[in-house]
């Protein structure tokens, strides 16, 4: 809304009137005129930004919320609280109905829950035992097959026993033809043996008897100093020899004519036949071991499919007992929620206030019998409230839901911040729309019913150009303002977009920052020389 300039020209007089004071006692006009040459002036800032509004939109005080109390459950009275006029926090109880039926639901309840855990203690542990034993049975399965193994390994080993054992029958034959040969040897040596040894024996008998005769010629020439010391010695070395030979033929004859040798070798004959035949029972053995290690496998796979069998089965009553588990656990749920249900049930006999506020009616008293048909009390919030006014179609478009809103309540003389909680998509019949203002109220100190004023503010002008009214000079259909450069007025055409009582927006050939007169400039022209007597904020 447009508003009318003011102007300060009363004002900016009495200053001029107080500067040519100064000259009192002067009678010279002329030096009047140079006294006052600077003209006195007041300036602020050019400022830019949007240029904006304020209307005041009365509305009227309502309780924030309006509850009418209805019991739940429908019961017999038999306790209140709280009386008309108190007030209650949120979740306070306000009074209580019989409960004595839902307390013997509850315990059946409670019951059928104990019931339904210890179903599930016990499908866990039916459970955990059958877990068990597909465990063992895998474990089993393990088993069979390391047995197996060792089968096969066993097999392979008495396979490779067999060439084994077959080259012990062949190296027992040839020990048997070598000790068979070596007896022949021995026999057909042994009558050589016996007539060598005679004619050796007779030869060293005839050597010694010769070296005896030596001897003793050769001691009687040594009696009668024929020969030598030495001589005489070398004869008795000869017939010791000679009779040590004799004796080795001795032994040497005994040992041709003995059969020892001859029963070592048939001894050594006879253990090579035994070797043979114990190599053979070796061959008879391997294969023995080889039917035996057949045996062990075809046991060993029959164990291990058993075995896999076995955890199949125990994998059936695993999941078997797995679905018992579930079923269990669903029973424990189920009995679970039919404990809460009971037990809300009884939560719900007791009336508790939903929000803070008032009490502004108790409709019932103990022994009456109340129901969810009838309201039980009314109750009314008090912590926060809401302001509900009426706008115009221009002044809605203003507001948007979620943002804040200045109220100002003047029956407290207080400004408020609220949120805008609700526009109306549709026009009273007066064609004006409703918005609601929530507004803290801790204090409490707001009542309904109070009149209150929504300060609406409105941009008049955006990005612009903003000086005080006051600075703005109309003159001849024209608008201008002064500015100080160097200490000199500078007047400036401007063009006036909007003019309000305290400020107007004007655009033109300016800056911000501009030092532009506000008191004064009424008396000034262009390139008067001025003295800034005040600078306003």
């Amino acid at each position: 809304m447009k508003k009318k300039v003011k102007r300060q020209s009363t004002k900016v007089a009495a200053v001029i009137l107080g500067a040519m004071l100064i000259t009192a006692g002067c009678n010279k006009t002329e030096e009047a005129a140079k006294t006052i040459s600077e003209i006195p002036v007041a300036v602020t800032d050019i400022t830019g930004g949007s240029l904006n509004d304020s209307t005041l939109i009365t509305g009227t005080i309502k309780p924030g919320k309006d509850v009418e109390l209805m019991p739940t459950n429908a019961g017999e009275l038999v306790s209140v609280s709280v009386k008309k006029g108190d007030t209650v926090k949120k979740g306070q109880v306000l009074a209580k109905l019989d409960t004595s039926d839902y307390e013997l639901s509850l315990k059946q309840a409670k019951t059928a829950l104990s019931r339904a855990q210890n179903g599930e203690k016990r499908a866990q542990e039916t459970y955990n035992q059958a877990k068990g034993a597909t465990s063992q049975a895998q474990d089993g399965v393990r088993q069979a097959e390391a047995s197996l193994n060792q089968a096969r390994v066993a097999l392979k080993q008495a396979a490779a026993g067999v060439p084994d054992a077959q080259d012990g029958v062949r190296q027992a034959e040839s020990k048997l033809r070598q000790a068979e040969a070596s007896l022949n040897q021995a026999k057909n040596g042994r009558l050589d043996g016996i007539e060598g040894a005679s004619y050796n024996l007779q030869n060293a008998k005839n050597q010694w008897d010769d070296a005896k005769r030596n001897l003793q010629r050769m001691e009687g020439l040594f009696k009668e100093g024929l020969i030598s010391q030495q001589q005489l010695d070398q004869a008795k070395t000869a017939e010791i020899q000679a009779s040590t030979a004799y004796q080795q033929a001795q032994l040497s004859e005994k040992q041709a004519n003995r059969e020892d040798n001859l029963t070592v070798l048939q001894g050594n004959v006879e253990q090579a036949k035994v070797g043979v035949t114990q190599a053979k029972s070796g061959v008879n053995n391997a294969k023995l071991g080889i039917e035996q290690a057949n045996v062990g496998v075809d046991q060993a796979e029959v164990g291990v499919d058993r075995a896999k069998k076995s955890v199949a089965d125990a994998k059936v009553n695993e999941n078997i007992a797995a679905v018992g588990v579930k079923e269990a656990s669903i029973a424990v749920q189920e009995a679970q929620i039919g404990v809460e249900q009971a037990q809300k049930k009884i939560d719900d006999m007791i009336i508790k206030a939903p929000v803070a506020g008032e009490v502004l009616d108790v409709m019932a008293e103990p022994g009456e019998f109340v129901s969810s048909q009838s309201p039980f009390a009314r109750l009314v919030s008090a912590d926060v409230v809401h302001l509900e006014a009426l706008v115009t179609p221009e002044q809605m478009f203003t507001l948007e839901e979620g943002e804040t809103a200045e109220v100002e309540i003047p029956a407290l003389k207080k400004n408020v911040s609220g949120n805008v909680t609700y526009i109306s998509p549709t026009s009273e019949q007066s064609g004006l729309f409703k918005v609601e203002i929530e507004l803290p109220n801790e204090d409490r100190k707001i009542r309904p019913g109070m009149v209150a004023q929504l300060n609406l503010k409105e941009v008049l002008v955006a990005d612009s150009f903003l000086v005080p009214t006051e600075a703005v000079v109309e003159k001849d259909d024209k608008a201008y303002i002064f500015v100080i450069k160097k200490g000199k007025a500078v007047q400036k055409e401007v063009e006036i977009i909007r003019a309000e009582t305290d400020f107007t927006a004007i655009n033109g050939s300016i800056s911000k920052g501009e030092k532009v007169v506000v008191k004064g400039q009424s008396l000034l022209k262009d390139g008067d020389q001025t003295r800034i007597m005040k600078e306003e904020k």
